[in-house]
């Protein structure tokens, strides 16, 4: 295979290294996938890829194309506005799927994603898992994991088993940062779009979303948009907990709740709650409910209840509740009588029955 420039059909590696290095400048990916599909099964693969090209993925302006990874060693390391895996410059990063293995993309330089689109391309349709995933984008704008600079996140599924850690570049002047997961950075009075994000694994999940620029960008969100010139990128979060109740009794609160309607695809892996507006934060007893005891009965509290994922908590609910006054701390004193007066209270009652049976006789 000629990897310096795009050519058809399969390619499957097995049980072997494959070293595809092109560490001169070029237009071409190290390993071109872009007009056909590329299976990866196991052994040790390290593609570099050459100016505005991916690492494994599309040439200049060339999408990534199919790309299976179902094991082995991969380090993708793109050119200058090329993705680690996905889409050369310009180019959508095409299907790519990652069943297990240990797989590091990074984009060398300029705005391309670590896994996802090239400068200025769409994430295209991601699917991870399996396997020990590293993706960063080390140019400037680029997600993590999902769009190149200017590109939309497209969509993005984690599940299995699947470890992850995702890193979005550092925004640029006005160009705000790539996310971790999610759409890249651009220069627009708006962030770019989120399409689609699930994640639902067993494994870990770490996503840092790159800082703001230098004057008017902002920030990448961990898991959500890029930045924009003028603002942050929104998160993709679980939404609030839904009928959230809160129940008092003497010196206590129970509290209960159903889980968010619209969690985004985003595994709930618990609960925290609050019993002072948010102010600190305790691990919920349940998935359902919660009690909060030695309150001061009388005092209202503002409760809140959030949901927890791998990679930091959703949107809050709250909702206040009184407890009630510990009542049982009062006490009403009952005199006791000595012996000697119970002796003559007892001998009063008797001469009292007497007198009444002989007035009634």
């Amino acid at each position: 295979m000629d990897s310096s420039s795009p050519s058809a059909g399969v390619l499957t590696v097995t049980n072997g290294a494959n070293a595809a290095n092109q560490p001169t400048p070029g237009n071409g990916a190290a390993i071109n996938s872009s007009d056909g599909t590329l299976i990866i099964n196991s052994g040790t693969v390290v593609a570099n890829g050459g100016l505005w090209g991916a690492g494994i993925g599309g040439g200049n302006e060339g999408e990534g194309g199919t790309i299976t990874i179902n094991g082995g060693t991969i380090t993708a390391t793109s050119g200058i506005n090329g993705a680690g895996i996905g889409g050369g410059a310009d180019g959508a990063g095409g299907t790519i799927t990652i069943n297990g293995g240990t797989v590091t993309a990074t984009c060398g330089g300029g705005g391309g994603a670590g896994i996802g689109g090239g400068a200025l391309g769409a994430g295209g349709t991601i699917t991870i898992s399996g396997g020990t995933i590293t993706a960063t984008s080390n140019g400037w704008l680029g997600a993590g994991i999902g769009g190149g600079s200017q590109g939309a996140s497209g969509s993005i599924e984690i599940s299995g088993n699947a470890t992850v850690a995702s890193t979005g570049r550092v925004g640029f002047n006005e160009y705000g940062g790539g996310a971790g997961i999610g759409s890249g950075g651009t220069d627009g009075a708006v962030a770019m779009a989120v399409n689609s994000i699930s994640i639902n694994t067993t494994g870990t999940v770490i996503a840092t979303g790159g800082a703001a620029g230098a004057t008017t960008g902002g920030a990448g969100a961990a898991i959500g948009q890029g930045g924009f010139d003028g603002g942050n990128g929104a998160p993709v979060l679980p939404s609030a907990p839904q009928g959230f109740t809160a129940t008092p009794a003497i010196g206590q609160v129970t509290l209960a709740w159903s889980a968010p309607t619209a969690i985004n695809g985003i595994a709930i892996t618990g609960y925290q709650v609050s019993s002072n507006n948010g102010a600190t934060w305790a691990n919920a007893s349940s998935p359902t409910g919660h009690t909060f005891s030695g309150l001061t009965g009388g005092t209202t509290y503002t409760f809140q209840v959030r949901a927890l994922f791998n990679n930091g908590f959703g949107v809050a609910g709250s909702v206040t509740a009184t407890p009630l006054a510990n009542l049982a701390g009062t006490t009403t004193s009952i005199p006791v009588l000595h012996p000697v007066g119970l002796l003559l209270l007892a001998l009063a009652l008797g001469g009292l029955a007497v007198k009444r049976r002989r007035q009634t006789s």
